[in-house]
């Protein structure tokens, strides 16, 4: 199966991370709510080790089994919304809406880096990849 077919197939499963993560607030330098949950999300896929660091970043290692190869992928928890914005996300067709949504939620994003980890864990991947987040 081809990486992209796996993350294709991965499509449900990230929109309700993104969801998800998106609906915990997240202001600058208070996003240890959606670290912790990031965290536990990417523990629930399964890694070699994960930790936060002193300044809230979450990093995760996922080794591969040769280990020549490194990948790297980094995205940010917080959003630059005020503590007490309404994060609830509304769904309008095919348009999920919600304040900080299109921000670091998504593109490199915390769920997309969910997916690519789970696609990884899917495909038996050869790849060490370590986040910083």
């Amino acid at each position: 199966m081809q990486s992209t077919d796996t993350i294709e197939k991965l499509e449900s499963y990230t929109l309700t991370n993104h969801i998800n993560l998106t609906e915990i607030e997240a202001p600058p330098f208070m996003e240890e709510e959606r670290a912790e949950a990031f965290a536990q999300l990417i523990r629930d896929i399964g890694v070699d080790s994960l930790w936060i660091d002193e300044v809230g970043n979450v990093i995760a290692l996922l080794r591969g089994t040769e280990g020549n190869r490194t990948v790297a992928l980094d995205a940010h928890l917080d959003t630059v919304f005020p503590k007490g914005t309404d994060v609830k996300v509304c769904i309008e067709n095919d348009t999920v809406r919600a304040p900080g949504i299109n921000e670091d939620n998504r593109g490199l994003a915390i769920a997309m880096v969910l997916t690519v980890f789970r696609a990884i864990k899917e495909m038996i991947s050869e790849l060490r990849m370590t986040f910083y987040l």
